[in-house]
């Protein structure tokens, strides 16, 4: 109901246009969990993402990681210096994307990476590319259970 009358030419051209496989249904009656369309349905919206940008960030995989999401996922992304995420409210993002780079630890100081572990506590995704990983599995950060093991 509701539905549009080019709905199946829509869902052809953006199937296409995605490489999404679109399987027909006869019935949007369920035998468990809520029908498609039903109040109990849950919508789900693109996050808000920021992007690390700046130093210590890698300039090309801040600029790639921005080009794909924007042009390749068409997700709107909002570029944050890194100096400034000590004192951002991060409130309105789900999403922090710190690229690969230097020293995120030198560049957030404590009190950065304390400010980022509450957002993500408070429900925050932070993902972290290349060497920003090694924040998160800093024993000091705790953003992440797992340790860098020594390879020796």
């Amino acid at each position: 109901a509701g539905a549009p009358a080019d709905l199946d030419q829509r869902l052809q051209t953006l199937a296409a246009q995605t490489g999404a496989r679109v399987t027909g249904i006869a019935d949007s009656w369920v035998f468990d969990g809520p029908s498609f369309g039903s109040d109990g349905a849950v919508l789900v919206r693109a996050p808000n993402i920021a992007l690390a940008w700046d130093e210590p960030t890698s300039p090309t995989a801040a600029g790639a990681t921005r080009y794909i999401l924007e042009r390749e996922f068409d997700l709107p992304v909002t570029v944050v210096r890194t100096s400034s995420l000590t004192s951002a409210d991060l409130s309105h993002f789900q999403v922090l994307i710190l690229p690969d780079g230097g020293n995120y630890e030198n560049a957030l100081g404590s009190s950065g990476v304390a400010s980022l572990r509450g957002w993500v506590q408070r429900g925050g995704t932070l993902v972290t590319l290349g060497r920003a990983s090694r924040l998160m599995a800093d024993e000091d950060a705790d953003l992440l259970a797992s340790r860098r093991q020594d390879p020796s």
